[in-house]
């Protein structure tokens, strides 16, 4: 018979310990081999319990005369020794691509490694910044609460200056009309020169408020007053690199 791992003709033998059936010549090769044939039985059809004759190509499995014709139907199969034969003659440029494949994966795993080195600082750098930020918050924080009491302390006093000069104001308001209609001058001048200084003093006070409101503006934009002082000092940087 024709051997169907050779290829070759002759009688066929059975190895009493594996059960391995082949030619004279498979069978003593098979020697060195007998030991694992009978662990894993290789030349056992797991499924059917068969000896293997053929090899499926789409499947990359050897296979018994009944998978041919229930789980390997229409796959590309053939006899074992053609199959040996076939990927003998393409066995070096498979070797030869195995070659460029282990070097492109091992190229990869240089370059994730990079990246990975690469996270992990940038993982230490998000921490430094945010620490920088909480920094820079928390002193420009302290520094608006500081100017918000200083105008707290100021509206106090211009609220108590107001207080104070509204009844003198009214009560210049009243002195003016009384001597509107003086005849005498020393008693004209007397009395509306008080009346004047009221003025003069709240033209200042009014003045004040007012520099004040134009000098620091402090309303719906708290984000961007804390976060300019550390955007500011990250562009100097930058502009510095």
């Amino acid at each position: 018979m024709k051997c169907i791992f050779c290829g070759g003709v002759g009688k066929y033998e059975q190895c009493e310990k594996c059960l391995f059936k082949g030619c004279q010549k498979c069978i003593v090769s098979h020697k060195d081999s007998c030991i694992l044939f009978m662990k894993d039985k290789f030349h056992f059809c797991k499924d059917h319990n068969k000896h293997v004759d053929k090899y499926c190509f789409d499947c990359f499995h050897l296979t018994c005369e009944k998978c041919v014709v229930g789980n390997h139907l229409k796959h590309n199969i053939l006899p074992i020794c053609e199959a040996v034969h076939n990927i003998h003659g393409d066995i070096q440029s498979s070797i030869e691509e195995l070659k460029i494949r282990i070097d492109q994966e091992q190229s990869a795993i240089n370059y994730d490694t990079n990246k990975q080195t690469e996270y992990k600082l940038l993982v230490k750098q998000i921490d430094l910044e945010e620490q920088k930020i909480q920094e820079c918050v928390t002193r420009t924080k302290a520094t608006l609460l500081h100017n918000m009491e200083r105008l707290q302390l100021t509206v106090d006093e211009k609220c108590t200056a107001s207080k104070v000069i509204l009844p003198a104001m009214r009560q210049a308001r009243t002195t003016l009309q009384s001597v509107k209609h003086e005849k005498n001058a020393i008693i004209f001048l007397s009395r509306w020169s008080n009346p004047k200084s009221i003025i003069e003093k709240q033209e200042l006070l009014k003045k004040e408020r007012e520099e004040d409101d134009k000098a620091v503006v402090i309303g719906s934009d708290i984000t961007r007053q804390l976060l300019d002082p550390f955007i500011r000092y990250n562009s100097n940087n930058q502009d510095s690199k």
